[in-house]
C-alpha cells in the first residue's frame, strides 16, 4: 500500500470523492490509478465501486416497484 493510501485508510469517502471515483472510472483509470489519485488503495477503490453500485441497485429496485401492477388476487 502507498504511503498516502496508509494515510487515508479507514477514512470514510466524501461525496466529492465518490464522485471523482465515477468520473475517472469513465474514463476508463484502472483501480490502481484511481486510488493514486485519490490517495486511496487499489483495494478501497475496488470496494468503494462496489458499493457504489450496490446502492444504486437498490434504488432502481424501489423506483421500480412503485410502477409494478399490483397483483390481482384470486376470489
Amino acid at each position: 500500500m502507498e504511503e498516502s493510501a496508509k494515510k487515508r485508510y479507514g477514512c470514510k469517502w466524501s461525496e466529492q470523492e465518490e464522485r471523482v471515483l465515477l468520473e475517472l472510472k469513465t474514463f476508463g483509470l484502472s483501480y490502481r490509478e484511481i486510488g493514486e489519485k485519490l490517495g486511496r488503495s487499489r483495494r478501497a477503490v475496488y470496494e468503494r465501486l462496489r458499493l457504489i453500485k450496490e446502492r444504486r441497485m437498490k434504488e432502481l429496485d424501489e423506483i421500480l416497484r412503485q410502477y409494478e401492477k399490483p397483483k390481482e388476487t384470486a376470489n
